[in-house]
């Protein structure tokens, strides 16, 4: 008897597991700790050129904000990555790398052109990567809502595929 009663456990423990799998309201991305929540409309961007800007300045678009290190290979493999996500979404989605190092201005912009990045970069990341709960490894990719609120993220480098699934299932909650 105790052998059947573990096998009906395990079974319906299984049985649990795949259905909360596929009735799962959250994205994949978003598994682990919990983003930080609130309204990140007033995080204020410094561009490499121009007037400050701040998140609230994206509005009406997804947003995908990208933390990055100017000398991490991980974050130069994302670029062509992001350049591809902002072609292909380019009506509803805005992408922005914001680096972390503090090489100033003059790193960053030998950043964009070594890598051909075609998105907005700003400096000053590690002063409001804490807004974001982005501590620890680059890149950490944000996913914002039209409101300003995160709604995944990813840490690390992936593939396209990732980042345009994830978008692909926001459109189809009408995000």
């Amino acid at each position: 008897m105790p052998k059947r009663r573990f096998a009906l456990a395990a079974a319906a423990l299984l049985l649990v597991a795949g259905c909360g799998a596929e009735e799962r309201s959250e994205p994949p991305a978003q598994q682990g700790a919990p983003a930080p929540p609130g309204d990140l409309s007033d995080v204020v961007l410094r561009p490499l050129e121009g007037p400050e800007r701040t998140i609230a300045d994206y509005g009406g678009k997804i947003l995908i904000v990208n933390f990055i290190a100017t000398w991490n290979n991980d974050s130069k493999a994302l670029v062509p990555v992001m350049n591809e996500i902002q072609k292909n979404f380019v009506k509803n989605v805005t992408v922005i790398g914001i680096a972390i190092d503090e090489g100033g201005p003059g790193s960053l912009r030998n950043f964009a052109r070594e890598n051909d990045v075609r998105f907005e970069l700003f400096t000053g990341g590690s002063a409001i990567a804490g807004r974001f709960g982005a501590a620890g490894r680059v890149p950490r990719t944000y996913v914002l809502t039209r409101e300003a609120r995160i709604f995944g993220r990813f840490t690390g480098l992936k593939e396209y595929r990732h980042y345009h699934e994830f978008l692909i299932d926001m459109y189809r909650r009408r995000m």
